[in-house]
């Protein structure tokens, strides 16, 4: 299964072939219009779909194939901003939280995403992916030792037996990465890893891959880039 996650930078209506052209399974789509203002776009591929934001054109989208439906968990809680828990059914057999993490009001934007996977993964049983853009990296981990950092989430996760794809396929450590998914006010040569994928461990077999673009080949759509995820069981 392809997930590919991409910050459109709004406007995703007129973006739409970006993400066709990776052809994704299912796709995460940060900064994203409601689906009433995408009815101009062909989202045709991907029928099954789901947002959430409290404006209605700046929210998170997710969409999948018609073999892949998506269904909202009933667990589902909007105060932990802007983070969707879905069941993907299908072969994937997954749970899925996609994510654009907000800041709270102290300035972090890993508060609520720990809150969300102790809520939505903490008794999961079965494969679970964790994507989209997390505006975290363990760089700032200083910035939030008082409140949660970035290797705590990592940490977090890797006790629920799940990996950040990126460095587990290019053995990169964090805080290392050569391969940057966010250009700061886009300019090309001030590059930031903060868009993340985890993944248990037995989704990342081989013949798993990671997809960065080059920063030239997406910077005049969006500060983002997208990241592409093959997940393969092991």
């Amino acid at each position: 299964m392809r997930i590919l996650s991409w910050n459109a930078c709004m406007r995703f209506r007129d973006k739409v072939d970006v993400v066709a052209g990776f052809d994704p399974d299912v796709v995460v789509i940060p900064e994203s219009e409601n689906l009433d203002r995408l009815q101009v776009a062909d989202l045709s591929h991907w029928p099954h779909r789901q947002w959430i934001g409290d404006i209605p054109f700046k929210g998170l989208l997710v969409m999948s194939k018609a073999e892949y439906p998506i269904s909202r968990l009933p667990a589902y809680d909007d105060s932990l901003r802007y983070i969707l828990p879905l069941r993907v059914g299908g072969t994937a057999d997954l749970t899925l939280l996609a994510c654009w993490t907000q800041r709270d009001a102290k300035g972090h934007y890993t508060v609520d995403l720990m809150a969300a996977i102790d809520r939505y993964l903490g008794t999961a049983f079965c494969d679970a992916v964790v994507i989209g853009d997390m505006n975290s990296n363990a760089i700032w981990d200083g910035l939030h030792r008082r409140a949660v950092t970035h290797t705590q989430i990592v940490e977090r996760l890797e006790q629920q037996g799940m990996r950040s794809a990126y460095h587990h396929l290019t053995g990169e450590s964090q805080g290392e990465e050569t391969a940057g998914t966010h250009a700061f006010r886009r300019d090309a040569g001030n590059l930031f890893h903060i868009d993340h994928c985890f993944a248990s461990e037995r989704l990342l077999g081989p013949g798993a891959q990671v997809t960065i673009p080059a920063v030239g080949e997406w910077v005049g759509q969006s500060d983002h880039g997208p990241l592409v995820v093959d997940l393969v069981r092991a």
